[in-house]
């Protein structure tokens, strides 16, 4: 698991107890990458520039971190967040360089993610954010 600075940052303010005694175990057995500093402000930019609403940019670059460490890795993200997924599809046609992030989230269960991370975690059309 990749963390950049901003990620830990916020799994640490908003984890609950459970989640904090897991990131120690991961950390414990060096399960987790910390990547630093991520921030592309290049991106950042284009991503804002994207969008017309300003709760839509908020949203949008609050979690760009997000985008930042998978473009800086293996081009996954697993997260929860269906609004801000969304947020980046609809970014997509404009910021070509995202449109292979592959987008996971493990609370739908009809994308059966830890089946596809046990699998090797291959690049699919339909967990891209570009598709």
């Amino acid at each position: 698991m990749v963390f950049s600075e901003e990620c830990l940052r916020e799994w640490r303010k908003h984890g609950k107890e459970f989640s904090r005694r897991w990131l120690r175990r991961m950390m414990g057995r060096k399960c987790i990458l910390l990547l630093g500093d991520t921030k592309d402000e290049a991106l950042r930019e284009r991503l804002a520039a994207a969008f017309n609403l300003i709760r839509d940019r908020r949203a949008i670059l609050k979690d760009a971190h997000l985008l930042e460490a998978a473009c800086q890795t293996d081009r996954i993200v697993i997260s929860r967040d269906e609004t801000v997924r969304d947020l980046f599809r609809r970014a997509c046609p404009e910021i070509k360089e995202i449109r292979d992030i592959c987008w996971a989230n493990p609370e739908v269960e009809d994308e059966r993610v830890v089946d596809w991370l046990e699998s090797g975690a291959r690049s699919e059309p339909a967990r891209q954010l570009g598709s």
